[in-house]
């Protein structure tokens, strides 16, 4: 098996490329956070599941959080998709991200204050299907025990307090044209 280029002493000049501008492992060793995936493998079926374990796809987040985040978040998710899927939702689309915060891990890589995900289910018309949109709000807080299940329009509002600007996160805001 080969060798990750990262981990070769004649390599180093690689691996400090990488590093001057984005996360890597070693970021995480000896910390409280691990690799938060913020497009989940669970949004995925198959060999598309390996591509979301890149670290540029993670946010650092506290460990049991993160285990909170896959247990309630994408099980939830996945529940409302396939409750609305055999009937009037054969795609949906979701948004992810993370608000960052003043902390950083090793003086290098932005731990985010929270991580918030939305998603839109569309027909095959590509129009919006009844409560087809569900929001979802986790703060990177050690004290935090549950997830904060929401409407869109409530995730919208929280960003747009947050970010101090009006946050429209899907088209129309996942509402059916008429």
């Amino acid at each position: 098996m080969e060798e990750c280029p990262g981990n070769r002493p004649e390599q180093k000049p690689w691996l400090d490329q990488v590093m001057g501008s984005q996360a890597v492992d070693q970021d995480y060793s000896g910390t409280r956070y691990t690799k938060a995936h913020l497009n989940t493998n669970g949004h995925h079926n198959g060999s598309a599941q390996s591509a979301t374990f890149t670290l540029t796809n993670a946010v650092p987040q506290i460990q049991a959080l993160n285990t909170l985040w896959a247990k309630q978040y994408e099980e939830q998710m996945q529940h409302f998709i396939d409750s609305v899927r055999s009937g009037p939702c054969p795609s949906a689309y979701v948004l992810t991200g993370a608000i960052p915060s003043n902390n950083q891990m090793n003086k290098r890589v932005t731990i985010p204050s929270s991580i918030w995900s939305a998603f839109c289910c569309v027909n095959n018309n590509n129009n919006q299907v009844p409560t087809g949109s569900m929001a979802f709000w986790l703060e990177n807080n050690p004290n935090v025990t549950n997830i904060e299940i929401m409407t869109l329009q409530d995730l919208q509002d929280k960003l747009g307090k947050k970010l101090n600007s009006q946050v429209t996160l899907f088209q129309n805001n996942c509402k059916m044209l008429a």
